[in-house]
């Protein structure tokens, strides 16, 4: 299986033709939104407007300003990344 991994609007753009070329492939792969951003305006829009699909997983990791961004991503991406039954 292949991850997606992304977070912020040029990440989306960057990755909409992986995107699209893997489902054109008929990859197994899943698209990861670390949730950075959780209005409409900042990423919703973007999948709409790049005809993509929502993204399968949403690590939701949001503000939290005691801990880095990064870290919170990087425990949650760790979390979720054991959860799979990886063949």
């Amino acid at each position: 299986m292949i991850l997606i991994v992304i977070g912020t609007r040029p990440e989306i753009i960057k990755m909409s033709p992986i995107i699209r070329e893997c489902t054109n492939q008929g990859l197994d792969y899943s698209v990861v939104h670390t949730g950075q951003h959780y209005s409409y305006a900042m990423d919703k829009i973007f999948f709409e407007q790049l005809n993509l699909s929502l993204p399968e997983y949403n690590l939701e990791v949001g503000p939290e300003p005691r801990v880095p961004r990064p870290l919170r991503f990087l425990r949650v991406l760790r979390m979720f990344c054991s959860s799979i039954p990886w063949e």
